[in-house]
């Protein structure tokens, strides 16, 4: 089982309980529980619209793609601790994680 707190760009907390044998994006999983992510481009990193920040955990995450990268350079917000949830694949890596999803301006 991997536990992930997340924090809605509404403001609004939730805690995660997900399977850890679950081979899916972090985005397809936050879409699934309803929390205002737009995910427009389908998991692309295309669009940016599945920004994400880790409040902690993703120091254990391999490192964003030269792809992702270019998008999050682009993003108002984006700092070092930011991802694009469509490219972090859902591991035991990310058990105890806090992420905040970031607002879409």
């Amino acid at each position: 089982m991997i536990d992930i707190k997340v924090e809605t760009a509404n403001g609004s907390h939730l805690e995660l309980k997900i399977d850890s044998d679950e081979n899916r994006s972090l985005m397809e999983i936050l879409s699934t529980h309803d929390i205002g992510m737009l995910a427009a481009c389908g998991g692309l990193a295309l669009c940016g619209t599945c920004h994400i920040m880790f409040k902690s955990g993703g120091d254990n995450l391999p490192p964003p793609t030269k792809d992702e990268l270019a998008m999050l350079e682009m993003l108002p917000g984006a700092g070092a601790n930011s991802r694009l949830s469509c490219q972090v694949m859902l591991s035991k890596k990310l058990n105890s994680s806090n992420i905040k999803v970031m607002p879409i301006d």
